[in-house]
C-alpha cells in the first residue's frame, strides 16, 4: 500500500530529534482570525438552508386628522438565506512519528488541523466584502482619507442601524491608511484619533479606532490581480452576544451583524468537529476535522465593500 498524506517522519521530519528541538513550535503563517469578532454566528438546528430575517423599513408620512381612521400600514420582512456545505480535511498520522520524536501528540495534530480549518472558514466569511452590493469601487487607486471617509458616510447613507461600525481591510490598505494618518498629521502622530493606528499595533488584527470606527487587518480577498477588498460592515455590541456551542471566542458571538456565517451540527457539535480512528494496518490513526457551514452578507445595508490598489504609490 502507498505511503498516506498526512502526519509521518517525512512530511514531520523537523520533529524527529537528532538534535536537541524546542518544545514550542511556531505556528503556520496565517493571518490573525477577526472574522469572529464581527460575525453574526447561527446554529442551524435543521434545514437544508439557513434563514437570516429583517424587518423592511417603512416610512410613516403625513398627519392625522381629528376624528378619521388611521391607514393601515403593513410592515414588511424579507430574509438572506445561507445552505450549508461539508467542508472538511483528513490525514493519517503515523505511529512512528509519536514514537519517533517524543515531542508530537495525537492532540497536537489535531489542533494543527483545527486551526487550518478555522482559517478557511474566516477566509469564506471575509470574502463576504468582495460580492456586497452596495461598493466604494477605487480601482486603480491607493487609499486615502478622502476616500475612506467618503466610503464611509456612503456606508451611513445605507442606515445601518447596529451599534458598532468596524472596517477591514487587507494589509495593502491598511499599509496606506497608515502612511493617510501618518501624512494628515505631517508626519508626526500623537494626541489625536490617528494615534493607535499609526504607532500603535502593528501585527494583523484590530489596528485601533479611527472615526468611531474599529480598524482591523484581516485576511480579505482579491478584487482582482491589482486590486484588494476590503469594506465596512455594522454589527451588534458585545452585551448583546449569545453562546454557540463549539466555536472560537470563548463561544460567544454577537446576534446581529451584516456578516453572517451558519452552522449546521455535525455530531452534535456546532462548528469545527474533530474524529479519530484506530487504523491498525497503517499503524496510525486517521484524523478528521470538518464543519457544515455557509455565509452570507446578511443584509445589503449593513456592509459596503471597498475595492483599492494593492501595490504602494
Amino acid at each position: 500500500m502507498a505511503t498516506q498524506a498526512g502526519f509521518n517522519t517525512t512530511s514531520d521530519n523537523h520533529l524527529v530529534p537528532t538534535e536537541t528541538i524546542s518544545g514550542y513550535i511556531i505556528p503556520a503563517a496565517n493571518f490573525v482570525r477577526v472574522s469572529q469578532m464581527l460575525a453574526w454566528v447561527a446554529p442551524a438546528p435543521a434545514g437544508a438552508a439557513y434563514r437570516f430575517p429583517r424587518w423592511d423599513a417603512v416610512a410613516i408620512t403625513g398627519t392625522h386628522t381629528e376624528t378619521d381612521e388611521l391607514s393601515a400600514t403593513s410592515f414588511p420582512t424579507s430574509n438572506e438565506q445561507v445552505s450549508g456545505a461539508v467542508v472538511g480535511v483528513m490525514s493519517l498520522a503515523s505511529d512512528q512519528l509519536i514514537a519517533s520524536s517524543g515531542l508530537v501528540t495525537t492532540e497536537m495534530q489535531i489542533a494543527r488541523q483545527v486551526d487550518e480549518m478555522r482559517n478557511r472558514i474566516d477566509k469564506d466569511v471575509l470574502a463576504l466584502f468582495g460580492g456586497a452590493s452596495n461598493v466604494s469601487d477605487n480601482t486603480g487607486a491607493n487609499l486615502s482619507l478622502d476616500l475612506w471617509e467618503t466610503a464611509l458616510a456612503a456606508f451611513k447613507a445605507q442606515k445601518p442601524n447596529m451599534p458598532r461600525i468596524a472596517f477591514v481591510g487587507s494589509t495593502n490598505q491598511i499599509r496606506d491608511f497608515r502612511k493617510a494618518a501618518r501624512a494628515a498629521g505631517g508626519g508626526f502622530i500623537t494626541g489625536n484619533p490617528a494615534a493607535d493606528l499609526y504607532g500603535g499595533m502593528s501585527r494583523s488584527g484590530f489596528q485601533g479606532i479611527y472615526a468611531g470606527v474599529e480598524i482591523y487587518e484581516g485576511n480579505t480577498t482579491e478584487a482582482d490581480a491589482d486590486n484588494d477588498a476590503g469594506g465596512f460592515v455594522a454589527c451588534s455590541a458585545p452585551d448583546e452576544w449569545a453562546p454557540v456551542q463549539g466555536l472560537e471566542n470563548g463561544g460567544h458571538y454577537q446576534r446581529g451583524s451584516g456578516l453572517g456565517v451558519a452552522f449546521w451540527a455535525l455530531r452534535g457539535t456546532y462548528g469545527v468537529v474533530a474524529e479519530t480512528m484506530r487504523v491498525p494496518e497503517r499503524v496510525g490513526e486517521r484524523l478528521a476535522v470538518a464543519a457544515m457551514y455557509g455565509a452570507t452578507i446578511t443584509a445589503d445595508h449593513l456592509v459596503r465593500g471597498f475595492i483599492s490598489k494593492k501595490a504602494a504609490a
